[in-house]
């Protein structure tokens, strides 16, 4: 495991024109800087694809489905494209804190965790804090994991070797 590992970030998009610049950015201004961006569009009908075209950075690629398939297929499918140590999941409607990456993969990194979740904060439509935390049990077992618990999918990292483990069932709606 390489002290700068390349962190994946997997993004399902569909019909976010109003939030997908601020959620990109989010990433942009990350204090660690060596990722990938994965934004798949999931057959948007508004300007979201388009939106993304502005975005240079060569860290971000950009892929688009064939038709509408969900977040879980289209996870699934950043899931086969990642190249990254580390997968992290965002949503397009969601904001990460910059320090966001480096803290969690440093105490990955410092505790040898393979998997690892975070609590997080609510905010309004325009992004404002509504000082409302969602606190995460500080560890889950298996079982609970299968269960319906807390844990967002945009505060998970993990390491890529456990990917195969985790691609969700196409039909099983997630978000």
């Amino acid at each position: 495991m390489s002290t700068n590992p390349l962190v994946s970030i997997i993004i399902p998009v569909y019909n976010v024109e109003k939030y997908i610049k601020e959620t990109v950015r989010s990433v942009i201004g990350q204090t660690y800087l060596n990722w990938e961006l994965i934004l798949i569009d999931d057959g948007s009908s508004d300007q979201t694809y388009q939106i993304l075209q502005d975005f240079t950075d060569e860290r971000i690629k950009i892929y688009q489905n064939d038709k509408n398939r969900g977040p879980s297929y289209t996870r699934n499918r950043g899931l086969s494209l990642a190249k990254g140590e580390y997968i992290a999941f965002l949503d397009s409607d969601d904001l990460w804190e910059k320090e966001k990456l480096s803290k969690q993969l440093n105490f990955m990194q410092k505790n040898h965790h393979s998997f690892t979740f975070t609590s997080y904060k609510l905010v309004d439509e325009q992004g404002q804090d509504i000082h409302r935390v969602v606190h995460v049990p500080e560890k889950v077992n298996y079982q609970e994991l299968l269960c319906n618990t807390v844990i967002s999918t945009i505060t998970v990292m993990f390491e890529s070797k456990l990917k195969q483990y985790l691609q969700m069932p196409e039909n099983i709606e997630n978000g």
